[in-house]
């Protein structure tokens, strides 16, 4: 299987091997911290599902899973408001009340 065709004019930044070393080293600095944790891994559907799954992959721990999706809104044009309004559509199902979170998004 060969490297995948980039949109024209696109160019790739990063090897998928420079990736994967990425991944590797931010889940031994987030295992070091986890370990004795017993976190819950709260992944914002669906953007962060990929990147959960690599990370959930490297983790030898024991952890708790939930999801949660949240839809964004820009604020209408004219508005005059300046921050995102954001809108949970699925809560959490487990309580992470005194608990350790991690939360996974691919655009926070």
């Amino acid at each position: 299987m060969g490297a995948p065709q980039l949109p024209a004019g696109a160019a790739c930044l990063y090897s998928a091997a420079a990736v994967d070393l990425a991944v590797d080293r931010l889940a031994v600095r987030l295992a070091v911290r986890l370990w004795d944790a017993l976190p819950i891994v709260v992944c914002l559907m669906n953007g962060a599902l990929p990147f959960t799954a690599d990370l959930l992959r490297r983790f030898y721990f024991d952890l708790e899973l939930d999801h949660m999706t949240v839809r964004r809104r820009s604020p209408a044009a004219g508005s005059g408001q300046a921050a995102i309004d954001a809108q949970i559509e699925r809560p959490l199902r487990r309580s992470v009340a005194g608990r350790t979170v991690l939360l996974v998004d691919d655009v926070l």
